[in-house]
């Protein structure tokens, strides 16, 4: 269900990151981290959502890096987004130094969600869906399956349109010719989680 375009998001698009885990107070005791709070012990994702118009729906792209960084956020942006495209972030302090690439725009969440058209609300709804997901279906999610379900509810959400059959067969169509063994599903993920 992975996109599998090399076609960038140009337009309008929206970026922000989310933290898939659960709470260091909820684990066992020798599963827990105790380096902090928040963030610990948790999977970060990223989304890139490029808005959409009366013609076309929003598509989103997703993927789980390593960290936070503005080296790692700045280098998936642009494996995604069309160079000159309009960037909305959020005050985070990962994204500056986008605007030589692209024409930035942030809002500040800790004043206002949106300023005029500045706003990153479409992957916050993204971000929505897939906690519900989790919560709902998956439960807990290893983090070597976590790209797997990203990427399946990033699917869903950009063929929202289709129905249950569309999305069957569009997947069928994807899987021709392709060709997944064991040993790939339970080793590949080790090169894109941390420990």
């Amino acid at each position: 269900m992975q996109t599998g375009t090399f076609q960038k998001l140009e337009g309008t698009v929206e970026v922000d990151e989310t933290f898939v885990g659960g709470l260091e107070k909820n684990k066992h005791k020798d599963k827990k981290q105790h380096k902090g709070r928040g963030s610990v012990g948790k999977s970060v994702v990223l989304g890139v959502l490029n808005r959409g118009d009366a013609q076309r729906i929003s598509q989103i792209r997703v993927k789980v890096i390593t960290d936070t960084k503005q080296n790692t956020l700045h280098m998936e942006i642009k494996a995604y987004a069309k160079e000159g495209a309009e960037v909305f972030t959020d005050a985070y302090r990962g994204y500056p130094g986008l605007e030589e690439s692209y024409r930035r725009a942030f809002v500040d969440h800790a004043i206002k969600y949106v300023e005029g058209r500045v706003s990153t609300n479409g992957v916050e709804n993204f971000w929505s869906l897939l906690d519900r997901s989790i919560d709902g279906t998956y439960i807990k999610p290893e983090p070597q399956h976590l790209s797997r379900h990203v990427d399946e509810q990033a699917f869903r959400f950009n063929h929202r349109r289709g129905t249950d059959l569309t999305r069957f067969l569009q997947t069928v169509k994807q899987i021709a010719g392709k060709r997944l063994t064991y040993d790939e599903l339970i080793t590949n993920h080790l090169e894109t989680i941390e420990p």
